[in-house]
């Protein structure tokens, strides 16, 4: 893991929140590390995986959210956690 970077789970809920049920822990992490300005490189490096295993897990978040792009994943994200 990188230093300078620690990871807190703050967006995490119980077993009734809608992103628990829809999401990983890695995607919600990554979700987390792109919130706070990460490139997918970045959080490759970050969780120690390969980029083409972040993209991966990035196209899953899209789909499960229905968005096309990071900025509004992260918005649904967001206002998903709010919910709870």
């Amino acid at each position: 893991m990188r230093e300078g970077i620690e990871m807190k789970p703050q967006l995490t809920g119980g077993s009734n929140s809608t992103i628990d049920l829809k999401l990983t822990r890695i995607e919600r992490n990554i979700l987390e590390l792109a919130k706070r300005g990460l490139t997918r490189k970045g959080i490759a490096e970050h969780l120690n995986r390969s980029v083409h295993t972040i993209n991966t897990h990035v196209e899953s978040i899209y789909q499960k959210f229905g968005v096309n792009n990071m900025a509004c994943a992260i918005a649904k994200f967001l206002s998903e956690a709010r919910n709870w």
